[in-house]
């Protein structure tokens, strides 16, 4: 038997992305029906205390519901047998409600390589990729694309 070794390497091409255009919302479009700017640090520490309970689940995933009349985010988990998270965020929330789903990996991946204080996120429905921004920062943008929700 011979043992093969693979190593696979991914890194961000510095250049500007062919085929993000469609993604990315200039000014809030039509396109968008939900927009939030909510804090780093809260984010980040309602993903990581959720990703606990998304890990075990298929695909690693993080709920997120964007509710505007109350002025608050939930990022939730939940699996039959352990049970679940759902974590609160205020936030400066408009448009329409939208409850989308995310890798819990990639939404972890998105908050250690962000640096500024507050993102801004915009979205037009559960099954369009969601497009998070760095206020303050023209040159940070991430798009995820959402997991189906059931």
């Amino acid at each position: 038997m011979f043992a093969q070794r693979i190593d696979a390497i991914e890194r961000a091409h510095p250049q500007r992305l062919c085929g993000t255009a469609q993604f990315v919302v200039s000014e809030r479009s039509n396109n968008v029906v939900c927009g939030a700017e909510l804090d780093t640090d809260q984010f980040q520490n309602a993903v990581r205390i959720v990703n606990i309970f998304a890990r075990s689940t298929i695909g690693n995933k993080a709920i997120i519901e964007f509710n505007p009349k109350d002025k608050k985010i939930n990022v939730s988990a939940s699996l039959a047998e352990v049970g679940g998270n759902e974590s609160s965020i205020e936030a400066a929330v408009e448009g329409e409600p939208l409850k989308i789903g995310f890798s819990g990996k990639f939404l972890t991946d998105m908050l250690s390589s962000m640096h500024g204080d507050t993102i801004l996120f915009e979205g037009s429905n559960s099954t369009a990729p969601g497009v998070f921004k760095t206020k303050g920062d023209d040159s940070f943008l991430h798009i995820i694309m959402p997991m189906r929700i059931e």
